[in-house]
């Protein structure tokens, strides 16, 4: 069973967080590189922010890590660790199966004759000949 009170402080530090990062890094820098592409998890006195792929682990890490250490120590009022972890499973989004495009069947019973007058006519159409 969660916890009502502490599922709401967790979405409330979960928010003060974001803001913090964002007047730090600037609104279009953490659109680009955080917004959809993470989340934040506050677990066992360290926060763990989940990417999507390895690209995004390394350049957060290397770029923003100690924005992102700031922010919390701001937010939560003392220093915690902070880990970049892929989490694949957390970005998955389900999507409906593509409906395959009808295809065209070829005429077996078509014959050699049928098949070479229809590509003539296809050719000479093309180039702007008239066919009578």
């Amino acid at each position: 069973m969660i916890n009502s009170e502490s599922a709401e402080a967790d979405f409330r530090s979960e928010k003060a967080l974001e803001a913090s990062i964002r007047r730090r890094i600037g609104e279009n820098r953490y659109e680009l590189w955080f917004h959809q592409h993470t989340k934040f998890l506050f677990k066992n006195d360290q926060l763990v922010v989940m990417v999507p792929n390895l690209h995004f682990q390394e350049w957060l890490q290397t770029t923003f890590a100690s924005d992102v250490r700031e922010a919390v120590a701001e937010v939560i009022g003392t220093p915690m660790a902070v880990r970049f972890v892929i989490d694949v499973a957390a970005f998955q989004t389900t999507v409906p199966e593509p409906v395959p495009a009808p295809t065209q069947r070829i005429r077996a019973s078509a014959g050699k004759s049928e098949n070479t007058a229809l590509m003539s006519k296809c050719s000479a159409s093309r180039m702007g000949a008239s066919l009578s």
